[in-house]
């Protein structure tokens, strides 16, 4: 997350509980409001696919989660090859592996972090 960005409360508790009852998982993400000023002036939302075979077609065609919102599992990303250098496609070229993989992923319904935009 970037020092603008906020997390809801219970961001962590859901991804948490999400992760102890699939401990397989490799990403854990979600949706993200946006905001501008006040938290509660929201002014878009970044909505991404929950299921596995969603975000795997998804990311055909643009990035399947929303970088704020993810929760890793080391291992996994370590298997992978970890992040590489990738200019501004660095988290893309991540998931990509993950899924090229066939590690299991999926992005919560419930909005993760809310991201700042224009304060």
């Amino acid at each position: 997350m970037d020092s603008d960005d906020v997390s809801v409360p219970n961001r962590f508790e859901l991804q948490l509980k999400t992760v102890v009852n699939n401990p397989q998982l490799a990403i854990v993400g979600g949706q993200v409001d946006e905001f501008t000023g006040e938290v509660n002036h929201i002014t878009g939302k970044r909505l991404v696919p929950t299921g596995q075979e969603d975000i795997y077609q998804f990311v055909k065609w643009r990035s399947p989660f929303n970088p704020p919102s993810v929760m890793l599992n080391k291992k996994a990303i370590l298997d992978v090859g970890n992040y590489q250098a990738n200019g501004k496609l660095e988290d893309y070229f991540l998931w990509s592996k993950v899924i090229i993989n066939k590690y299991p992923v999926l992005n919560l319904s419930e909005v993760a972090p809310i991201l700042v935009f224009g304060t």
